[in-house]
């Protein structure tokens, strides 16, 4: 959900914050966001004003002490050049509705049937303070797009894919990986600066499945100039 800019700040919040308290606290999502936003470091500066972040400084005050939680710093996430609908907030809110509808989540990843089925899990609308705040105590005119079809496949492509392949080979069932590869083809090729300039060198792109892998020989032949090495 931290996608290019903000991956290492998720990684971060994951590691600070346990899956098992945010599924102990499942019947809440106001609990839910306390945890996250708290952990993430937001909650550090209260407005007053705000009767949505007060409450949710209450929870996280009594939460934090309970669990004995540590927050980081809110400076890591960055927010300076992005778009609103990719501020940090947005992100985290749009990730803790994932995990209110779906807590079990390695169960929704290798349980979806087809991608189709998966993807739809990812079509959830975050609560309603932050269907009309990009951050806290904005109003914004305009109602906050929920997660795009380019957000979505980006999560299939580099989360789903990678973790449905990890467990096939982990438990030697090769029905996970095949399902990885099926999705892959099931979506359209990526476009980027890679791919434009890999076109150019004549490979034909129709899915995710081809440009995910002209974008490993780039980044292992191209841009190391192993050239000679490459079949």
């Amino acid at each position: 959900f931290g996608f290019q800019d903000n991956g290492e700040a998720f990684l971060a919040l994951s590691k600070a914050l346990p899956l098992k308290y945010l599924q102990k606290h499942r019947d809440s999502i106001l609990q839910m966001e306390a945890l996250v936003f708290g952990q993430a470091g937001f909650l550090e500066k209260v407005i007053e004003e705000d009767a949505y972040m007060k409450a949710l400084k209450k929870e996280y005050e009594f939460l934090k002490n309970k669990y004995q939680l540590e927050s980081l710093d809110v400076v890591m996430w960055k927010i300076g050049k992005l778009r609103p609908a990719n501020f940090p907030t947005i992100r985290i809110s749009q990730f803790i509705a994932f995990l209110y509808e779906y807590p079990f989540v390695l169960s929704t990843f290798l349980d979806s049937p087809t991608i189709i089925n998966f993807t739809r899990k990812f079509q959830i609308t975050q609560s309603p303070y932050w269907q009309w705040h990009y951050t806290f105590g904005k109003l914004t005119k305009k109602k906050v797009p929920t997660l795009g079809k380019g957000s979505i496949e980006s999560i299939v492509i580099n989360t789903a894919v990678p973790l449905l392949i990890a467990y096939g080979k982990q438990k030697q069932e090769k029905k996970y990986q095949e399902k990885a590869l099926d999705w892959l083809k099931n979506i359209k090729a990526e476009k980027n600066s890679i791919t434009k300039l890999m076109e150019e060198c004549s490979f034909e792109l129709k899915t995710a499945y081809d440009t995910q892998g002209v974008i490993e020989l780039n980044k292992n032949y191209c841009q190391k100039k192993r050239c000679l090495e490459c079949c």
